[in-house]
């Protein structure tokens, strides 16, 4: 989890936390989501953390969540804050190997 002192993390208001979240949350496991097959309970777990990171207060308890979690993983075009699902990023970076070993001869 981020660990922002009560006097920092005050200061940033929900869209300065969306950006922490997409520049830092979203991409320390990329390394790992492009060689391992993460499991569920430890995507559930990234997940948990951007969203309490997300509608946290400045003491980093729990607050009401005013929009579903669903909903803010859709694209910006389609009215969501464009946050990855975590799942779905595994896949298509797994996907990208099998796909460059299926195109390049001295992939290996």
């Amino acid at each position: 989890m981020i660990k922002l002192t009560t006097w920092k993390r005050k200061f940033l208001n929900k869209s300065g936390r969306l950006v922490l979240i997409k520049a830092f949350l979203a991409s320390i496991p990329i390394y790992f989501l492009s060689v391992f097959k993460i499991p569920m309970g430890m995507a559930n777990s990234i997940e948990r953390l951007q969203r309490n990171f997300l509608w946290g207060d400045s003491l980093g308890n729990k607050k009401l969540h005013l929009v579903r979690w669903d909903s803010m993983r859709k694209g910006e075009v389609f009215g969501g804050l464009g946050i990855d699902h975590i799942i779905d990023k595994n896949n298509s970076l797994l996907a990208k190997w099998i796909w460059r070993f299926g195109i390049e001869k001295d992939s290996i």
